[in-house]
């Protein structure tokens, strides 16, 4: 397969795109290369996306994921149906998988239809937590075959053990604490999702999450600051969870 890599390079990025020969990069262009967040379940087959934003026409990809082999294992990557028509090669090994999807008539990938390219992924052993996942060795080609300037990012697997039943937040731990605790909470399905700290006078301190969310459980850590980044004076305070139609409120303790 590295051979096949070597070779489709060449073809894809050079002659694939309908020109003799790759132009200049596109300087007034730039497209992104994105792995969002994701949530598996322990043992259980998955995907990761990854999503191509540009506002560029975009006739092929090439890149490569480092992630913990140690932690996970993936797959031969797929397009997703938009892209069904593109060619997609791939090489993986030692943490590393290789990725390069092109139309050999020159057709552009149809963004916006949410991940063009899946990787299978699935924990390895009993592992809980994260994996981190970063794309490197970018190049993304144009319709006219000239290299359109890329940037990549590094995402994150969330390995879980299921998915829980019911929505809940836990007491915060240490408490009382400081200068950090630790605020655990699940949602049982994806979720629009505000975690907010009050203080006893019902006025906002600090929002600590602020998003749509998948269902799964979460993890978030506040360093006894406020939204103005300044730190709070000891006392109790009050932490407030609202998840679709969810709610409930649950004091801590910070002391100096």
């Amino acid at each position: 397969m590295r051979g096949i890599l070597k070779t489709v390079s060449v073809v894809a990025l050079v002659a694939t795109f309908a020109m003799a020969e790759k132009g200049p990069e596109i300087a007034s262009a730039s497209a992104q290369v994105n792995i969002p967040a994701t949530q598996i379940v322990s043992g259980q087959n998955s995907f990761v996306g990854i999503d191509v934003v540009s506002a560029t026409d975009v006739a092929g990809v090439q890149f490569s994921v480092r992630y913990d082999a140690d932690k996970i294992r993936v797959g031969d990557p797929v397009m997703n149906k938009a892209n069904s028509n593109f060619s997609i090669h791939s090489s993986v090994k030692d943490g590393i998988v290789k990725v390069i999807a092109f139309s050999l008539t020159g057709d552009q990938v149809i963004l916006g239809e949410g991940a063009e390219i899946l990787i299978p992924v699935k924990s390895l052993g009993n592992y809980l937590g994260n994996v981190n996942l970063e794309i490197v060795d970018m190049v993304v080609a144009a319709q006219d075959a000239t290299e359109i300037q890329s940037s990549g990012s590094v995402g994150e697997i969330t390995v879980a053990m299921d998915i829980p039943t019911t929505y809940d937040i836990q007491q915060n731990f240490p408490n009382p604490f400081n200068p950090t605790t630790t605020i655990n909470y699940q949602l049982p399905k994806d979720s629009q999702v505000a975690l907010v700290i009050y203080n006893m006078l019902g006025q906002e301190v600090k929002t600590l999450v602020e998003d749509n969310l998948d269902a799964g459980y979460y993890s978030v850590t506040w360093d006894g600051t406020d939204n103005f980044g300044k730190m709070i004076a000891s006392g109790e305070y009050i932490y407030s969870i609202t998840a679709d139609d969810f709610n409930k409120n649950m004091k801590m303790v910070f002391l100096k």
